[in-house]
């Protein structure tokens, strides 16, 4: 089933020089010409159906009945409530919106912008495994935290009892083991650490993030290999538009005078 969204209102009049009508409502021809422009204003979906022939009769109906069920609508001046109008409003603020970030992130993503990204972070996109343990601090016993490190630096130290004494993170009970993880799995500093650290060796300085303190010791690494950018290229342009979104975001709220009463949210009835 098409799913009942928001699109753009489509004329069922006729249009000078149009080839024969793909259908008629009340006498009035529907046009090749309006049937992209419905697809057009399905964003997404309308793509899907574009690839998919045997949905395009579904999607057809589908805004037929929507026509015919607004005239029914405007009949009954549906179209002059409070109601009508305060929806009309938010689908041009949505629809307005998304032409805009669509305009503002065209630039950013464009080809020569996704292969710029990707030679820059090339070990981003580098499938190698890297094995570690650590012994985690809170950020108040970072005094302490240094004491242990040196301890951990010593060339007979026993690591994973220094874990299991000292550490309060879960994985204490394990030795402070973590097993093997990817790049983008943990938090920058404690991953910028572990794929720069020689196997079986302690990094030399304590590691601050937003957990607190880590001593970290890398214990193995599987060596990968950098994924082609054809194969990065989709997962590049979502991370642009993602990144490229909310600093726009940002940008705007700060220039803004924007003030949310979180208290009064909570009393809204719905």
């Amino acid at each position: 089933m098409i799913k009942n969204v928001v699109i753009a209102v489509v004329s069922l009049m006729p249009i000078d020089g149009i080839a024969e009508p793909i259908a008629k409502v009340n006498g009035q021809p529907f046009s090749d010409h309006m049937f992209r422009q419905a697809l057009d204003s399905m964003g997404r979906q309308g793509e899907v159906i574009k690839k998919n022939p045997e949905m395009r009769e579904q999607f057809l109906d589908h805004v037929i009945n929507n026509q015919l069920l607004a005239g029914e609508a405007a009949k009954k001046k549906m179209d002059q409530s409070e109601s009508f109008k305060l929806k009309v409003e938010a689908a041009r603020q949505e629809i307005l919106a998304q032409i805009y970030l669509d305009e503002y992130l065209k630039d950013l993503t464009s080809e020569q912008n996704l292969r710029k990204y990707f030679e820059k972070n090339k070990n981003e996109f580098d499938t190698t495994r890297v094995k570690a343990s650590h012994i985690l601090f809170k950020e108040d016993n970072k005094e302490e935290a240094q004491e242990v490190l040196e301890k951990a630096l010593e060339s007979n130290a026993d690591f994973a009892a220094l874990a299991k004494m000292h550490s309060t993170g879960p994985s204490a009970s394990k030795g402070g083991d973590l097993s093997f993880f990817s790049r983008g799995q943990m938090v920058p500093a404690f991953e910028e650490v572990a794929f720069s650290t020689p196997k079986n060796t302690v990094h030399p300085k304590l590691v601050k993030t937003k957990f607190g303190y880590h001593i970290i010791k890398v214990t193995n690494i599987r060596k990968g290999k950098i994924a082609t950018f054809e194969k990065k290229r989709r997962h590049i342009a979502r991370k642009l538009k993602r990144e490229g979104r909310d600093k726009l975001v940002q940008e705007l709220r700060s220039k803004a005078n924007v003030s949310v009463d979180v208290e009064a949210l909570k009393k809204v009835k719905i």
